[in-house]
């Protein structure tokens, strides 16, 4: 018996691990192996120490122990044992707690451990406290009793969800926070969810309102398996209104007045509860005066008393009223309010178009801001009336129809406009007040309550006005004469320019047309200056005014304002209002004598002042210039633009080609002092002739050649060989002196075409026919003298000593060969001769190096 005891006290060091936090299998292998870890963390000193009891107990400590009271305490141990069993719920002690797990004591061999994690956040637990555990193991293959705190509240929760379900199916909850779709509810530490549209009859999207906050719900669907628990609050609260509806039904019918709480504010109204169901107390039912704001009536959790006005059982929809509960006021406003009686009344409601007034309580009229005052321009009420005020109004008009109840306040006292005409006439000089400046003009005040309007335009005879406050100001007290009186309008056109004479009516007994005179500059536009000859009396001098000899683009270049000015009067036009002024005629036009002093075809020296892209502006005297176009710059140099040749204030002879007086323009020319070379280039040059030239330029389509000073003309890339040529570089360069015929002359385009093969063509011919002639007295020539003559020509020409050509031995024989229809020795003309030499030249044309006989030829020659 002691060393059965013994073995169990050793276990005593064994510790109990709860499973993890929402776990539901109670025997599963997952909490099993969760305890097994926290209880490998026990120290291999109380390991060793457990193994040396049991040692002890094996070794056989036989005392006689049959009176040592540990053996009753161990009995008790075992008959505790017997009673956990998997599943149970059993008392704990906490024996100690530190920062990871709470030691508690069951009873049992060993004490469990209870992770932190593990405890409620309603466990405010500390030493001594009692706690209740679910036994989950009892144990394990370590020996360790697995215990949860957890499972024993999800376990009484589940317990719960299931009798609620099985009985009223309802269960209270706390909302504890928002989720996708809905809310959580903590049902005694289980989780359940309730979908938005199942937490109020009307859908609500502010669910923060909800937590924090108990509620009795009803058990929709429950799912121990997977966890699941789905809730509904709006089902309650539609069969509590259903059973509200059926009582209120029986107890209160259409008519009766009812006490109710405000529950609800919208735009439209309010939502009241009488017996636990929510009528509507629409805004237009709250008074019989205008109602603005539903909270100037009634606010939330206020007791109201109502009228029952409609109840419609079918659609659970109630019609509340709180005017009904007095009369209309509307019955018999007429007898009361005849159109003209004047009462007194409150501002209730100020809007932008004129304010409420309420003459009894529930009734109340407009006051249309135009009906506010007779002698003020009342843009907005506010500043004509206040809330709350008491004030005397007229009735104007009643509609019992749309309910309306028309007032005034201006109409209280006598409309000035009724005798105006009498008062003030038209044409009349007064004096009044400038009340108001806007943009287009100021309002003046005859008297209170009248005034009128002068348009900027009616301000000054002189002056362009730009804005009136360049002319008065507001308070100031001016003349002015009344234009035009419209009483049905009610409006007065006055004018301030009227009341004084007008300056242009007498004009043209101050200026004469063609006279100078000295004005002063006000204003300078891209158009033209103003320039003031007196005031109140403006002139324009036009930009094309200003200069004979410049070009103005910005008048402000040549004055500023309140320079002083001569200027020439060259019109008038009163009726306008339009002087038009002139600067450059002030002095004489230097154009005026151009044509006397300058010929054309004559020379003259003049200034370069100017250069263009086109050309050379040149001044011939003061005012006066020419152009030189760039085309008139040189007979034999292309100019690209006038600084080749020119520079500004060069001092240049210039020869005048044409006068235009009437434009102003003088054309003049350079080369024209100088005789053309094209003149006699046809007196010297004619199509066919073979002239010498230089190479002046080469482009890809031919080369450039000059045949003298100011002629030249081009050898197109085609006319240079009678071969294929690649490029002109191939066959001449700059500076190369050369023979070239002349093909084509175009006089009209001062244009030669040339060619460079056609005179190789010809030098060759000119040395047959020399060459023959000097070989045969009658100008025959033999085969033999076309093939050596042919031959010594053909390898003269082609062979270099940079590139050898291949030997061509068959040669000979093919020259033989083709002319023997022609005897040998032979006379043939010379022109045959040629035409069998370059036949024979073709053939051979494509051997590159001479043959023997060929070299010993060529050999022959240089010796």
């Amino acid at each position: 018996m002691y060393k059965y005891c013994n073995r169990f006290s050793g276990a005593k060091e064994n510790r109990v691990m709860v499973e993890s936090k929402g776990t539901t299998n109670v025997n599963g292998s997952e909490e099993a192996m969760e305890a097994e870890k926290i209880a490998s963390k026990r120290t291999e000193s109380e390991i060793e120490e457990s193994q040396k009891m049991d040692m002890d107990a094996e070794m056989g400590d036989y005392s006689d122990d049959s009176d040592d009271p540990s053996i009753e305490t161990m009995e008790a141990l075992l008959d505790s044992m017997d009673k956990i069993e998997d599943g149970a719920i059993i008392k704990g002690t906490v024996v100690s707690i530190n920062e990871d797990e709470v030691l508690i004591d069951v009873g049992y061999k060993s004490e469990g451990i209870i992770p932190r994690s593990e405890l409620l956040e309603t466990d405010n637990v500390k030493v001594d406290d009692e706690l209740d555990v679910m036994v989950v193991k009892k144990e394990d293959r370590n020996g360790n009793l697995i215990l949860s705190r957890r499972r024993v509240t999800e376990k009484r929760a589940w317990d719960a969800i299931f009798n609620s379900k099985a009985g009223d199916g309802t269960i209270e909850g706390k909302v504890v926070r928002k989720v996708k779709g809905g809310l959580n509810v903590d049902i005694h530490g289980v989780l359940a969810f309730v979908p938005g549209s199942q937490m109020d009859i009307k859908r609500e999207h502010n669910y923060d309102k909800y937590i924090g906050n108990t509620y009795t719900f009803a058990v929709m669907e429950v799912n121990k398996r997977r966890n699941n628990i789905i809730l509904s609050r709006r089902k309650l609260m539609e069969e509590n209104r259903d059973q509200a509806l059926e009582k209120l039904y029986g107890d209160v019918k259409e008519g009766d007045v009812v006490n109710g709480t405000v529950r609800r504010i919208t735009e439209f109204g309010a939502f009241v509860d009488i017996g636990g169901v929510d009528g509507l107390l629409h805004i237009t039912d709250l008074s019989w005066a205008h109602v603005k704001k539903v909270t100037d009536v009634v606010n939330v959790d206020e007791v109201i008393e109502v009228k029952v006005l409609a109840m419609d059982r079918e659609k659970g929809k109630i019609s509340l009223g709180l005017k009904q509960k007095s009369s209309d006021p509307w019955i018999g406003v007429q007898e009361r309010y005849s159109v003209g009686t004047e009462v007194e009344g409150v501002v209730r409601n100020i809007v932008n178009y004129g304010a409420f007034v309420e003459i009894e309580p529930g009734l109340e009229g407009l006051v249309h801001h135009s009906d506010m005052s007779w002698t003020r321009r009342v843009n907005n009420p506010k500043d004509f009336v206040k809330s709350g005020e008491e004030v005397r109004v007229r009735v104007l008009e009643i509609d019992l129809d749309q309910k309306k109840i028309s007032l005034g306040m201006k109409q209280l006292t006598p409309d000035p406009w009724d005798d105006i005409k009498i008062r003030y006439k038209v044409d009349d000089v007064v004096k009044g007040k400038i009340t108001n400046v806007v943009s287009y003009g100021a309002f003046v005040e005859l008297e209170p309550g009248l005034e009128g309007l002068v348009h900027v335009s009616d301000m000054s005879w002189t002056k362009r006005v730009k804005h009136p406050d360049e002319i008065v100001r507001a308070g100031e007290d001016v003349d002015v004469r009344i234009l035009e009186i419209d009483v049905d309008k009610r409006k007065i056109s006055f004018g301030i320019k009227q009341a004084t004479a007008d300056p242009w009516s007498i004009i043209g007994k101050s200026y004469d047309i063609g006279e100078i005179y000295t004005g002063k500059v006000t204003n300078i536009t891209n158009f033209g200056i103003f320039v003031e000859l007196e005031e109140g009396i403006e002139g324009l001098v036009h930009v094309s005014d200003i200069s004979w000899t410049q070009k103005i683009v910005n008048p402000a270049g040549v004055c500023a304002i309140g320079d002083e000015v001569k200027v020439k009067v060259l019109d008038i036009k009163p009726g306008d209002k339009k002087i038009s002024l002139g600067i450059k005629q002030v002095s004489a036009d230097p154009w005026s004598s151009v044509e006397t002093e300058f010929k054309v075809g004559e020379t003259y020296t003049g200034t370069v002042k100017n250069l263009t892209n086109f050309g050379a502006f040149v001044e011939l005297k003061d005012g006066v210039e020419g152009l030189v176009h760039i085309s008139d710059m040189s007979w034999t140099e292309k100019i690209d633009h006038p600084s080749q040749i020119l520079k500004s204030s060069d001092k240049i002879r210039v020869k005048v080609l044409e006068i235009n007086t009437s434009d102003k323009k003088i054309s003049l020319g350079l080369k024209q002092l100088v005789l053309d070379p094209w003149a006699v280039f046809e007196e010297k040059y004619h199509e066919g002739m073979i002239v010498d030239g230089e190479v002046l330029r080469i482009t890809s389509f031919g080369a450039f050649v000059r045949i003298e000073d100011g002629i030249e003309g081009l050898v197109h890339i085609s006319q240079l060989s009678d071969k294929h040529v690649e490029k002109v570089e191939d066959v001449v360069a700059i500076g190369d002196r050369i023979r070239v015929k002349i093909i084509e002359i175009k006089d009209d385009e001062r244009k030669l075409r040339l060619s460079l093969r056609d005179a190789d063509e010809e030098v060759s011919k000119t040395d047959y026919k020399q060459h023959m002639s000097s070989s045969s007295d009658d100008g025959q020539v033999t085969l033999g003298d076309i093939m050596s003559e042919e031959m010594r020509r053909k390898l003269m020409g082609s062979l270099t000593p940079s590139t050898p050509e291949k030997p061509a031995p068959k040669a000979e024989a093919k020259v033989v060969e083709e002319v023997k229809p022609v005897a040998m020795g032979a006379a043939i003309s010379p022109e045959v001769a040629i035409a069998e030499a370059r036949k024979m030249e073709k053939e051979t044309d494509s051997d590159k190096e001479p043959a023997p006989e060929a070299r010993a030829i060529e050999a022959g020659d240089e010796e």
